[in-house]
């Protein structure tokens, strides 16, 4: 892009309320420093000087851009199975989301403003996978928030791990950056939570207090043999489809086929209030079936141990 057309962009972007900096033609590092452009916007002469050919542009999230957020998803094949669980839980909130961009390494990044103040830049779900000796865990979704900025069209860039001498490719805009929607914070938080439910890796609180190993082998046992299906129709949970590797369930007394929790390699990840198991956190085989069977018992710790406790004295039964 030549050096008239990235100005003009440039002070486009300004004119939608955007704060903006000048990033290095072949990386997303600041051309020099940007933490005052957080709490001011560029001036004429700065706008000029700063976007030469070359060069790309970034937007501040955060409140100097209008409490601007963006949700970056760093897998292709990430994005429409994330869009379907927002449809199913929330359609209004999914018709909302009308700015979206492609990222030169492949990921899309949903762009958008809330109502309320926003957070800080964080990472909301991680994707782990094994490398040499051990695992490693990457960012698979993420904000930027305050305190955060992103590449945004028409920059480019060398995509993430590829070589110095690589071609830079493009971000690609669909939608008006003049009309970003506004979310309420309910929806936000909504939006933050189904980002969370693709976490791959399985935060459990392991019943510790457990009488015996017997009973704690009852739990990796029951974890092994139990099939999903058959234990959360015990419970009266619905099955509604499959998207990809992902079920939607629907909760018992709920009709329709809007979803209440959604099932994956990391367990039941339940979004509804409105059932005796814990929301916003995975739950293995386990966790479900002490929750229905003992949720009067108190606290978590109390549950985990009274349900591996009926496990072990199921076992000395038999």
């Amino acid at each position: 892009m030549n050096t008239q057309s990235l100005e003009t962009t440039a002070r486009k972007y300004m004119w939608y309320g955007l704060s903006i900096i000048p990033i290095g033609a072949r990386c997303e590092s600041p051309i020099s420093s940007w933490e005052a452009y957080q709490k001011r916007t560029m001036s004429d002469k700065e706008v000029k000087s700063s976007f030469i050919r070359g060069r790309n542009i970034a937007i501040i999230s955060g409140t100097i851009s209008g409490n601007l957020e963006c949700l970056n998803l760093a897998r292709p094949t990430l994005f429409q199975s994330f869009l379907d669980t927002i449809e199913y839980l929330n359609p209004e909130l999914r018709r909302k989301l009308t700015i979206w961009q492609e990222t030169p390494s492949g990921g899309n990044q949903l762009i958008y403003r809330c109502t309320g103040k926003i957070g800080k830049s964080c990472n909301l779900a991680m994707e782990k996978y094994h490398l040499g000796s051990g695992d490693i865990q990457d960012p698979l979704i993420d904000t930027k928030s305050e305190g955060g900025f992103f590449l945004v069209a028409p920059s480019s860039c060398i995509p993430k791990g590829g070589a110095p001498d690589s071609p830079c490719v493009p971000c690609i805009l669909h939608g008006d950056l003049a009309h970003i929607p506004r979310l309420q914070p309910e929806e936000l938080n909504l939006l933050h939570l189904i980002a969370r439910s693709f976490d791959e890796n399985l935060h459990l609180d392991p019943p510790r207090a457990i009488d015996s190993e017997i009973a704690f082998q009852m739990v990796g046992m029951y974890n092994r043999e139990t099939d999903w299906h058959t234990l959360l129709e015990r419970y009266g949970w619905k099955y509604i489809r499959s998207l990809g590797a992902r079920q939607h369930w629907q909760r018992p007394g709920k009709a329709g086929n809007a979803i209440s929790a959604t099932l994956g390699g990391t367990g039941l990840f339940v979004y509804s209030a409105s059932t005796c198991l814990p929301q916003a956190q995975h739950l293995d085989k386990f966790s479900v079936y002490a929750w229905c069977e003992h949720s009067g018992a108190g606290n978590s710790y109390s549950v985990l141990r009274a349900a591996a406790k009926s496990l072990y004295d199921w076992h000395k039964s038999e």
